[in-house]
C-alpha cells in the first residue's frame, strides 16, 4: 500500500536545516507538502512513480535529508565545472 510507504511530516528544524544549506527560503507550498509527508520511508518496497518501461527505474519521493544530500552532490559537481555547456542549443530551444 502506497500510503504506508510515506514517512511522517517534517518539522521546522528540518526545513531550517535545508534552507541554511541551500541559502534560500523554501516555497510555502513545498513546506506544506513536506509537513504532511517527509518523503517515503527507507523501507518502502515500491517507488511513488513506477517505471515506464523495463529500462526505467521507479521514482521514490525523497526526504528532506535525501534532498539535501542530492543537492549538495549536484552543487559540488556544478562548482567543479561538470555542467559546463559547449555550443548552443538546438533550434527552437531558448
Amino acid at each position: 500500500d502506497m500510503k504506508k510507504s510515506l514517512a511522517k511530516g517534517a518539522g521546522d528544524k528540518a526545513f531550517a536545516k535545508l534552507e541554511k544549506l541551500i541559502g534560500q527560503e523554501l516555497p510555502a507550498d513545498f513546506k506544506a507538502s513536506y509537513a504532511i509527508c517527509d518523503g517515503q520511508k527507507e523501507t518502502a518496497d515500491d517507488g511513488l512513480i513506477p517505471p515506464t518501461d523495463e529500462l526505467d527505474a521507479e521514482y521514490k519521493l525523497l526526504s528532506l535529508k535525501e534532498s539535501a544530500a542530492e543537492w549538495q552532490m549536484l552543487k559540488e559537481m556544478h562548482d567543479d565545472g561538470q555542467f559546463t555547456r559547449e555550443g548552443s542549443p538546438d533550434a527552437g530551444v531558448a
